[in-house]
């Protein structure tokens, strides 16, 4: 199982927050937003079928199969001043190519960093500034389960040529 609440409150909590400065939130909320500049973080699914092939090892009465999966999250900043907006997503980027916290953490690698995507918005006479990247992680996911033993199993003579 991946402990997607402890990558989550270290990435923000003891990454992010501290380097970028501003508040780092989860999307989809009801709290209301902090005041500007902050940065809006989106955990996606997982996405599509473990990267290779699983590993398969027997300790004791336990199988643990060892996979890697791609985990998109999707960050965008909030700003009121464009070149602000743009600096963040700039940072976030900048975090993720190198900082080592959720390698040594969590054995986490960094798969893809994407660009840098203007997303802004007008609200009216207004304009929300806003900037967007996604970035892929390779997570390891571990499944544990009881080894289940084959005790006996009938064998018969099979004819070789298929007569």
């Amino acid at each position: 199982m991946i402990d997607t609440q402890g990558i989550r409150e270290v990435m923000i909590d003891e990454g992010l927050n501290p380097y970028l400065g501003v508040p780092v939130i989860l999307a989809d909320q009801i709290n209301k937003a902090p005041a500007y500049p902050f940065v809006v973080i989106r955990f996606n699914d997982f996405s599509g079928e473990p990267i290779g092939h699983p590993a398969r090892v027997v300790v004791g009465n336990v199988l643990r199969t060892t996979e890697t999966v791609i985990w998109t999250i999707d960050f965008q900043t909030e700003a009121e001043d464009p070149d602000v907006s743009a600096r963040l997503a700039h940072q976030v980027r900048d975090w993720f190519r190198t900082s080592r916290l959720l390698q040594d953490r969590f054995g986490i690698g960094v798969a893809n960093v994407g660009g840098i995507d203007d997303r802004a918005i007008a609200l009216g006479a207004e304009w929300e500034y806003r900037h967007g990247i996604e970035i892929e992680l390779r997570v390891t996911n571990t499944i544990i389960q009881p080894l289940e033993a084959i005790e006996a199993a009938k064998i018969e003579e099979v004819d070789p040529l298929g007569n």
